[in-house]
């Protein structure tokens, strides 16, 4: 996903080129980029799988999301305060403005005037319809294992005029705005296709500023898109192209002029170069979490998964990933203020001789990229040194993105499971694996009404995690920052999943 919250390059800031990276400071003016007015933008993504293909819609095409607003966009877009701002559509839904309704709940939105797809054909209301209906057949066929599961819960849509679309959903759904940060593909183009075999591997059809070339192992390749529908004054920078290699890369590849733009995890004591420390940019944005499966035999009973909480040393674990905090509760602390959580204090270490430890090894689970996951592989190897001194038998066991997510945790095919994703990506995944009480507690969070209730639902719902012992939060990783040499930024505040955030246009809408 793509960020458009930086002011937009080229106005008025001194001239950089081949600088270190750096941050702008608030209140210091954006420096031009002679890339933002021409030229091709290297991008460098160590950490992030490459896509196996292009449709973020299907499981299989894990990390297609990476790549929103490049050349698919979405009605939204989530911002460095977790918050989602316009992108298609014209303004964000809200009670207030009477596009968010109550009995039945509805959700509608007006997309902007003049947009069009990559060949030039309208993107229309019918677009959007075709869109949410398909991916709602596909959410009911695939259940948690798809990538927007609550499409499965929308019940109609609806289409009063060729920019308007209302979503109605039987109940209250709290995550609606993750649903409109979903691209809008064009009905004219794949309306013929099977939706959940459409992979779009040759390159898709798309409303953004780019379209791809073509790709090669590891590395796709975009120009831009010509007939691009921004008709607003000032334009964009015009870049000419963008080439995203994955899993290579970071801050050598900087160093060396081999990249414009690149991702990489700060961890302490870390530096750039220039001499600037990344771990002074590091904000909380992802949760480590052990997921406990209750419904696999070696951990059904609540004593069993407490002997193993108490087999854990937290602050060991978070001093191993090079965290600033060991994690208090199993979403980011900023999205339920003012709540004092639930896991103050670490479970007793008596827990293991009080209670019953589960008998034979334990599967842990992590998801790995393609190109191996060294971090997380020393995390899990940590986790099962720390079960096993215990007394508690475990193997830790890597599987690839696109499995873990699309079949290992929707079947339960694990004892536990160790992750980090982004918020509020996830909480659908955990329903079938968690007790009941936590089950119907996550679901009160996915069917609150407005914010206020949302963030009353999720600290009731840690409360019950904990005390059921369904699931520990580990440490709060720093988060992935973009930076660049060429380009401007990166700014503080920056999420993972706006991997290409100062690339696209540098903060067209603000």
């Amino acid at each position: 996903m793509v960020l458009l919250m930086a002011p937009l390059a080229g106005c008025g800031g001194p001239e950089t080129v081949g600088e270190p990276p750096r941050v702008v400071e608030g209140g210091e003016e954006e420096p031009d980029s002679l890339i933002g007015r021409g030229g091709s933008a290297q991008v460098a993504l160590p950490g992030v799988p490459a896509p196996a293909c292009q449709n973020p819609y299907l499981p299989e095409c894990r990390g297609a999301e990476a790549l929103l607003g490049v050349s698919l966009e979405a009605p939204l877009v989530l911002g460095p305060d977790l918050d989602y701002y316009p992108l298609l559509a014209e303004e964000l839904p809200s009670f207030e403005a009477g596009t968010l309704r109550l009995d039945p709940f509805t959700v509608e939105y007006r997309l902007r005037e003049g947009i069009a797809f990559s060949d030039g054909e309208p993107l229309t209301s019918a677009d959007a319809k075709w869109t949410y209906e398909e991916a709602a057949r596909l959410a009911r066929d695939l259940g948690p294992a798809a990538p927007y599961p609550g499409f499965g819960r929308v019940s109609r849509v609806e289409t009063p005029d060729e920019r308007t679309i209302r979503l109605r959903f039987d109940e209250p759904y709290a995550p609606w705005r993750e649903l409109l940060s979903a691209p809008i593909l064009p009905r004219h183009r794949y309306e013929s296709e099977d939706f959940a075999r459409m992979t779009l591997d040759r390159g898709a059809t798309g409303s953004g500023p780019f379209v791809l070339l073509g790709s090669a192992r590891d590395v796709l390749a975009f120009s831009a898109n010509p007939s691009y529908w921004v008709i607003e004054e000032p334009a964009p920078p015009s870049l000419e192209g963008l080439e995203v290699r994955f899993g290579s890369g970071g801050a050598g590849a900087l160093a060396a002029g081999e990249a414009d733009l690149g991702l990489l995890t700060p961890r302490t004591g870390e530096t750039l170069p220039g001499g600037d420390l990344l771990s002074a940019l590091a904000a909380p944005a992802r949760v480590e979490r052990l997921l406990f499966n209750a419904r696999r035999g070696a951990l059904v009973e609540r004593g069993e998964r407490e002997a193993v909480a108490g087999a854990l040393d937290r602050d060991r674990l978070a001093a191993l990933a090079g965290s600033p905090a060991v994690a208090q509760s199993f979403v980011p602390p900023d999205l339920v203020p003012g709540y004092t959580p639930a896991w103050g204090e670490d479970y007793s270490r008596g827990a293991v001789e009080n209670g019953r430890a589960p008998g034979g090894a334990l599967v842990l689970v992590y998801p790995e990229t393609p190109g191996g996951d060294p971090e997380r592989a020393g995390l899990a190897r940590a986790l099962v040194s720390q079960m096993r001194s215990a007394g508690i038998e475990a193997e830790a066991r890597p599987v690839g993105q696109a499995e873990f997510y699309g079949e290992t945790l929707p079947r339960g095919d694990f004892d536990l499971a160790l992750y980090a994703p982004g918020w509020p990506e996830g909480l659908e995944t955990l329903l079938p694996n968690v007790p009941p009480e936590s089950r119907a507690a996550l679901e009160s969070t996915l069917a609150a009404a407005d914010d206020a209730g949302r963030a009353e639902a999720l600290a009731a719902a840690q409360e019950t995690l904990a005390r059921e012992t369904a699931l520990v939060p580990l440490f709060v990783w720093p988060d992935a920052y973009a930076w660049s040499s060429t380009l401007s930024g990166p700014r503080p505040l920056t999420p993972q999943s706006a991997l290409l955030w100062n690339v696209r246009e540098w903060g067209f809408y603000e």
